[in-house]
């Protein structure tokens, strides 16, 4: 499925099918979190709060793409990945964007 940023596809003609959409929400491990208060002191990557976030936007998108493919959608343009903390312990991803067919 081809997943793109931009409201067009260069070279091809579309049609809007409608919104599709993905989300996912991820607790917080604090036992793999209390290890990355290190890197917080010295500035540098939170590794496995990282590792957290990809894997939610991974799972995410992948909602987003089945969601497409019920549609017949042959693309998906405009897409869009938000990210809150619903809790100091809650990770919530939203994917959206929109379903298009090629014609």
């Amino acid at each position: 499925m081809l997943i793109v940023t931009t409201d067009s596809i260069m070279n091809k003609n579309i049609e809007d099918i409608g919104l599709v959409e993905g989300a996912c929400t991820q607790l917080i491990n604090f036992s793999k979190g209390l290890g990355a208060l290190n890197a917080f002191g010295t500035g540098g990557e939170l590794e496995s709060y990282t590792e957290l976030i990809n894997h939610a936007c991974q799972i995410a998108r992948g909602h987003l793409i089945q969601q497409a493919i019920k549609e017949n959608a042959d693309a998906v343009v405009g897409y869009r990945c938000t990210i809150s903390e619903s809790s100091n312990s809650i990770v919530n991803v939203y994917a959206y964007g929109t379903a298009v067919k090629f014609i």
